[in-house]
């Protein structure tokens, strides 16, 4: 089944570049998220990221993000993590207040396989300054992380954002499709970081402006003994 979702993934990623519409914007953007992993009790865990985003497209903004979250395991394979994010736009001022939930599967591709096999589903409520109902967006992330040596591992992932309905701010329908490509390192045993490229087409907030968006993505994490952590932001 986690394999056809594979194929599914890569399918329609294809699909969306053949027949996605032309673009009016594009951009180089900087991304640097930094997370740490802190245990709580059993196999519960809290995490707590802050993200800046530098946006070098026409619209020149700066995003700040911090989304604590608490994980939980379920079995060997699946992860349950919920949290809230919150975030500001300069310069405008602009912010975002987003409670999520997902579920989380990382499971050996084949028996006895390093290679992992990703799939993530996460559901966001969105609350934006001026707006007085929520948005609901869907994301379905698809992928594989595969070890290259005992401490650097590639991370190769597609995932596709959708708003179940508008509010006004952003429109319902088609958000957004992300493809991701990165290097993971373990730098010591607590420490490690991702170097990352990110091919983003979207059409948000309006459905109206069409972006490319060039992503570097650099990020560290800090895992403190015990902790719940993963492969996957």
């Amino acid at each position: 089944m986690y394999r056809f979702l594979l194929f599914l993934a890569l399918a329609l990623n294809m699909l969306l570049g053949a027949f996605y519409p032309a673009f009016s914007e594009s951009s180089l953007d900087f991304w640097a998220p930094v997370t740490l992993d802190v245990p709580l009790k059993g196999e519960t865990s809290l995490r707590i990221e802050v993200q800046n985003r530098w946006d070098g497209g026409q619209r020149d903004y700066d995003l700040i993000q911090i989304r604590p979250s608490i994980a939980t395991t379920l079995g060997s394979y699946t992860t349950l993590r919920g949290g809230y994010l919150w975030g500001r736009t300069s310069p405008s001022g602009d912010m975002e207040h987003r409670p999520w939930g997902e579920i989380l599967i990382e499971k050996p591709l084949f028996k006895k396989s390093s290679v992992l096999f990703v799939y993530r589903q996460r559901n966001e409520l969105r609350f934006f300054t001026g707006s007085g109902s929520p948005a609901l967006r869907t994301r379905h992330l698809t992928g594989l992380y595969i070890p290259v040596t005992q401490k650097t591992g590639v991370n190769l992932n597609n995932e596709t954002l959708i708003h179940l309905f508008g509010n006004g701010r952003v429109d319902g329908g088609f958000d957004q499709n992300r493809t991701h490509l990165g290097l993971e390192h373990q730098i010591t045993p607590r420490l490690s970081g991702e170097l990352a490229y990110r091919f983003i087409m979207g059409d948000q907030p309006q459905s109206s402006v069409s972006r490319l968006r060039h992503v570097i993505f650099f990020q560290l994490n800090y895992a403190l003994p015990s902790a719940k952590t993963d492969h996957h932001l």
